[in-house]
């Protein structure tokens, strides 16, 4: 009852959402209406957490750290457009070259990836003890995919021959980056998802 008389005194507003209105309201006055003994369900308190994310320091740690990661690789896309297109026209080279998706993976599997990552921590907080090293093993995964497309890149734009064992190796290295980045989205993923389910119960 005192929860409805609560309510009552504050009537939407113009121009203010009431959906978005009412939950501010139980957010704000939970904790004041436990104290009187009305005990809400575990949904409740997982419903406000998928909506606002949880105001921890933990958690705004570790936003940031996923927009640094953004911000980092952006830059390492850039500068790998801009190799790609100098280092071709310095040299006069036209035919294709794995130069040329250093950039896309930097942007897509690197920045756009962590924008993804901070949008889904600020609405499920899903990340855990055991984030990190799945995203330490994702970050490994993918700049070696990305070197060894370089290193790839630089020898067929200078028209180098490489021996069996040399693009055995460079091949070899791919192929692990490759197992890393596969491997940990899909660890990542299985844990986002206990997450949301989590939320929505």
């Amino acid at each position: 009852k005192e929860f409805l008389m609560r309510a009552k005194k504050f009537p939407p507003q113009r121009g203010f959402r009431k959906p978005r209105a009412g939950v501010l309201f139980l957010r704000k006055h939970a904790a004041s209406i436990s104290e009187h003994g009305t005990r809400f369900p575990a949904g409740f308190h997982r419903l406000a957490e998928a909506l606002f994310g949880k105001d921890t320091n933990k958690g705004g740690t570790t936003m940031k750290r996923y927009v640094n990661a953004a911000l980092l690789y952006a830059v390492l896309g850039i500068i790998g457009g801009v190799f790609y297109r100098e280092f071709t026209k310095f040299n006069g080279f036209t035919a294709k070259t794995t130069l040329s998706v250093v950039h896309t993976h930097y942007f897509l599997l690197g920045m756009i990836f962590f924008l993804l990552l901070l949008l889904l921590e600020k609405s499920f907080s899903f990340t855990g003890a055991k984030t990190g090293r799945v995203l330490v093993s994702y970050q490994i995964g993918l700049n070696l995919t990305a070197v060894m497309l370089g290193v790839r890149g630089v020898t067929q734009v200078l028209e180098l021959t490489l021996s069996s064992g040399m693009n055995a190796a460079i091949s070899g290295i791919a192929g692990i980056g490759h197992i890393l980045l596969g491997v940990s989205l899909v660890l990542l993923l299985a844990q986002i998802k206990r997450s949301v389910s989590a939320a929505l119960v």
